[in-house]
């Protein structure tokens, strides 16, 4: 009985060593997945930072060159453009 429960007991000390050994591939493994899903998201990221500067700098050239070519008009959207937000900001006050 006694050799029967030692057999029982190391089976069972292999079965845990082994499920040891399966969690740690398979944490190093979802390690892996989550770095390298990270990393594309900081990619993709970056990428989409560099697309909006440089979409924010074509805007500023062309409104930089629409001002230019017709300061008064801009002057006066801007004018109407605050004229409305202060109407609508100041009855909500």
């Amino acid at each position: 009985m006694a050799d029967q429960t030692t057999k029982d007991f190391e089976a069972l000390r292999k079965d845990f060593t082994a499920l040891r050994a399966e969690m740690e591939t398979l944490t190093g493994s979802l390690r892996g997945q989550a770095e390298h899903g990270f990393d594309r998201a900081k990619a993709h990221a970056r990428d989409a930072g560099e697309r909006i500067q440089n979409q924010a700098h074509q805007v500023r050239e062309v409104v930089g060159g629409q001002i230019e070519e017709r300061p008064l008009t801009a002057l006066l959207s801007a004018f109407g453009i605050g004229m409305v937000l202060g109407a609508l900001l100041g009855r909500r006050m």
